[in-house]
């Protein structure tokens, strides 16, 4: 079942970082990196901003956190890859616990445990995202160093960083910027050897709705049919906000859908002059009315963005309601009941 009420995602982890990191603009690609060893306070900061901005799923800052990247980036040892992926999570347990003693919860009680808590998702990142210098670039590379690679082989690379995430104890997983076929197959066949996981897939789009050159409800659908209630979202990412294909997928609300609105969909497009022909619009509220159930911020994003697009939800859930409304918890691989509300 769908839900009728809206889950807010955390925003862009390396560009809030920043914010909190020391010498933040030391660093290019491997400033999330670095934090896991060197900064680890940055990443806690960055967690609590998002908490305080309203954000009810956070994501471990392990996005781009690949065995290679680590290894290449980190004066670490391969033993010491799995140790900072379980770091990443216990961060975001701390965050999560602080946010609950600032507004006064009862953590051990049942009513936050269900209603209350955020949650954690596991980054899994993909394959594409461990060899960008620039994820601004993410639409534009070419994939076939991608597609070269075998099921087995994309396994490999997300199985240690997917497994230590759900033994530290996630409350979901999530792939973003999948652009290929083989790793959603990869993917798709990892988590079926874990029947306890939860996850949102997040897949790199042409502006026509294709991935990979397949159409997006072909995607969606088998992912449904090997993992029927296992997926609680499906995602895209656009190099422009083109997602009326998508939207109009969900026409009978039956899809789950996620969207992270870069801060050219979070504000609204405004004409410069009269002869400006762009449309006045807000694309978060046209997503908001389309039946978008989570969103979240995209690539530059930061907590003040998050603030605005909980605004955005608040008004029209109340207009809707006669009241504010933002979701309470929205999904847990602890808790079964919980998961019935997907």
């Amino acid at each position: 079942m769908i839900r009728n009420d809206k889950i807010l995602i955390d925003g862009d982890f390396e560009t809030e970082l920043r914010r909190h990191a020391e010498q933040g603009g030391k660093y290019i690609k491997d400033i999330t990196l670095h934090a896991l060893k060197n900064n680890q306070s940055a990443i806690y900061q960055t967690h609590l901003a998002y908490l305080r901005a309203g954000a009810q799923i956070i994501r471990t800052n392990t996005y781009r956190a690949s065995l290679s990247d680590v290894l290449t980036h980190l004066d670490v040892e391969p033993g010491g890859y799995l140790p900072l992926i379980d770091d990443s999570v216990k961060l975001a347990k701390q965050a999560v616990v602080k946010y609950a003693e600032e507004n006064g919860y009862d953590i051990n009680s049942t009513y936050y445990q269900k209603s209350l808590k955020p949650l954690i998702a596991g980054s899994c990142g993909s394959y594409l995202i461990s060899f960008l210098e620039n994820m601004g670039n993410k639409w534009y590379v070419t994939l076939d160093v991608v597609r070269d690679l075998s099921v087995m082989e994309m396994i490999n690379f997300h199985e240690p960083r997917m497994k230590t995430l759900l033994d530290a104890n996630v409350d979901l997983l999530a792939f973003e910027s999948i652009p290929t076929i083989n790793e959603i197959q990869a993917i798709l066949k990892l988590l079926t050897q874990y029947s306890q996981a939860r996850a949102c897939l997040s897949f790199l789009c042409s502006v026509d709705g294709k991935v990979d050159g397949y159409d997006l409800a072909d995607i969606i659908r088998m992912c449904q049919r090997t993992l029927p209630e296992r997926i609680i979202a499906f995602g895209i990412e656009c190099v422009e906000p083109v997602v009326n294909p998508f939207l109009e997928m969900n026409l009978n609300q039956t899809i789950p859908l996620l969207l992270y609105g870069g801060k050219n969909e979070i504000y609204p497009v405004q004409r410069t002059s009269a002869s400006d022909n762009r449309r006045v619009c807000n694309y978060v509220w046209e997503w908001l009315q389309c039946g978008i159930c989570y969103i979240g911020g995209g690539i530059g994003t930061d907590a003040e963005d998050i603030k605005r697009i909980k605004r955005l939800i608040q008004i029209r859930e109340g207009a809707l309601s006669g009241g504010p409304s933002v979701s309470s918890n929205p999904c847990s691989n602890r808790n079964n009941e919980n998961l019935s509300k997907l």
